[in-house]
């Protein structure tokens, strides 16, 4: 069943060819609202319908908007595409369809801004509305196509392969394109044919220098299973001595001013008018003209409508112009771009804003200020309370590390003192003590330990960390300075404890800490020529025992010594 109900004095748009009932009193399923109408959606509620568009079947979560915009790029952030189809079938509790008649914008709010209300926005109440209830989905689009007519079931092979661009020039390029194919083993049924196919863009027209025998070139195609089919524009050109544009103006086909003169407006041919698509004999005149490439061996058009690409308008061209010059004006006086205008504006806005309560805006900043002053205060006490607990974990932990790399005697603290000023880290300037001596007193660390104590210190600290940084790889260059012995087998089990959780990379001379590696590089510097090279590779085993042997022995290699490197190597990897 279908209802109407008109709003305002609607234009006729003659979309509608099917019968319906009486005007409706009140409209079912939607609430009116003062811009277009409502409705409160359940969560499974689902939306159909707004034709060919962007995103999904079901439409919920989106906004659309239905007035035959003109972007080329087809994404799925876009609100609409070229065609407005404004009707839409709601399924769920209630399952009904609603369509409106109407040329001018409609926007389609499925669930966007609130997500259980479809909000339907049209531009003026000057419209006619159609509810369509029926047993089925199936029941109301067959109800909705006999109220707007069935639409034009294409020829067979119109449903195949299609390839289309702008542009080919000549016939050679379309048989280029159609021989691609071929040798590809791609199936193609068509090839159509943009605006370089006509003579100087003039609709029903074939240029005979790119398709110097147009009808032997379709008859060419069609024997290969390939179907021409060009484009044709709505923009009429205006010139002189072309049939379609004299007869056009002389029966009073094309769209008119509301002073009787023909609308002109810039495409691709240029100036141009556009038949009236809304006079029927305009339109069995402009349909007549298809006869001239039917004529031709040609089974199909591309009907493109220019509406949206309209370059411009001789009534709107005046005042672009104006606005253009007014434009580059401010280009010169506040920025190269519109956006750079547009920031200075907002900028001066708000600077004016601020002049007017000059008074009122300082008090409210210094205001402001001391309460960001206040709550940094507050946070930085506690972020020292944090440090100063943390501190005191940490200190003992490294502590123990170093008394593990042999430091035998060893006090480790942190002082704490505060700065005039806040930082990113609070107010805190922290610095490390250390004593290695009995009985001295801790002092900071850079007056104190020497090169090699450095090293063993730093690493005491990096083994503490290793749990907690995330420095994926730690390089210790000559950590062996001024250690042997003992310590430096310290050294190498606090190496290999850190490996555990980073890549370590250390470069050393002590076989005590090489003996410890996973992954043995030799590294040789060498001279030849006048210049000097240096080279690494990688070392297997048995290479490893030989380099640890030449770390202990020196310059003579006996075998008590290669055995004491086996020895070595075997023992470091049972510590590991």
């Amino acid at each position: 069943m279908i209802y109407k109900k008109q709003y305002g004095h609607p234009f006729d748009t003659e979309s509608v060819v099917g019968t319906f009932l009486p005007a409706m009193e009140t409209i079912p399923h939607l609430t009116k609202e003062p811009d277009g109408f409502s409705y409160a959606m359940d969560s499974q509620d689902i939306l159909y319908g707004l034709g060919e568009n962007i995103r999904g079947i079901n439409k919920r979560g989106w906004v659309y908007e239905s007035k035959c915009s003109d972007d080329p790029n087809h994404t799925e952030s876009k609100s609409s595409l070229y065609g407005a189809y404004n009707f839409m079938i709601v399924s769920g509790k209630d399952t009904f369809g609603f369509f409106i008649d109407y040329p001018g914008k409609v926007t389609f709010d499925c669930g966007y801004t609130d997500l259980d209300t479809l909000r339907v926005t049209v531009a003026e109440e000057n419209y006619d509305l159609y509810i369509i209830e029926g047993e089925s989905l199936t029941d109301i689009v067959h109800q909705f196509r006999h109220l707007v007519g069935r639409s034009y079931i294409p020829p067979k092979w119109a449903f195949g392969n299609t390839q289309s661009r702008w542009s080919y020039m000549n016939e050679d390029a379309v048989r280029e394109v159609v021989a691609n194919y071929r040798s590809s083993n791609m199936p193609l049924d068509a090839v159509v044919l943009d605006i370089d196919y006509m003579e100087r863009y003039k609709d029903f027209t074939v240029d005979e220098e790119r398709f110097p025998h147009f009808a032997d070139f379709t008859a060419e195609m069609k024997a290969q299973g390939i179907r021409l089919v060009p484009i044709i524009d709505a923009g009429v050109k205006i010139e002189d001595g072309y049939d379609v544009y004299e007869e056009g103006v002389k029966n009073g086909y094309f769209c008119t001013n509301q002073d009787g003169t023909p609308f002109v407006a810039g495409v691709w041919p240029g100036r141009v008018h556009f038949p009236d698509m809304l006079n029927p004999e305009a339109r069995a005149w402009f349909g007549s003209k298809y006869k001239i490439l039917l004529n031709q061996g040609i089974e199909g058009f591309w009907n493109d409508m220019n509406e949206p690409a309209i370059f411009y308008s001789e009534e709107t061209l005046k005042k672009t112009e104006e606005r253009l010059d007014l434009i580059n004006h401010l280009k010169t006086k506040y920025g190269d771009t519109i956006e750079k205008i547009q920031a200075y504006c907002e900028e001066k806005k708000q600077r004016f804003a601020v002049l007017e309560n000059y008074e009122g805006y300082l008090a409210e900043r210094k205001s402001r200020f001391a309460a960001c002053k206040k709550q940094l205060q507050k946070e930085a006490e506690n972020l020292t309370v944090i440090r100063k607990e943390a501190a005191q974990r940490f200190t003992e932990q490294v502590k123990q590390a170093l008394m593990d790399l042999n430091f035998l005697d060893v006090q480790f603290d942190m002082e704490f003192d505060r700065l005039p000023h806040f930082t990113a880290s609070g107010y805190d300037e922290a610095q490390f003590l250390i004593s290695t001596n009995p009985g001295q007193p801790v002092r900071p660390l850079m007056e104190v330990a020497s090169g090699g104590e450095l090293s063993r210190i730093m690493l005491a600290i990096k083994t503490v960390l290793a749990d907690s940084d995330d420095i994926p790889t730690l390089i210790f260059d000559e950590i062996d300075t001024g250690i042997s012995g003992r310590t430096a087998q310290k050294v190498s089990e606090k190496l290999s404890y850190i490996a555990k959780s980073h890549q370590v990379i250390c470069i050393t001379h002590l076989p005590q800490i090489a003996a410890m590696a996973d992954t043995h590089f030799e590294i040789c510097k060498a001279a030849s020529e006048g210049s000097t090279a240096t080279s690494i590779r990688r070392l297997d085993r048995e290479q490893t025992v030989e380099e640890l042997a030449r770390l202990l022995g020196g310059a003579k290699i006996t075998d008590a010594v290669i055995q004491n490197a086996r020895e070595m190597k075997e023992l470091a990897d049972k510590t590991k």
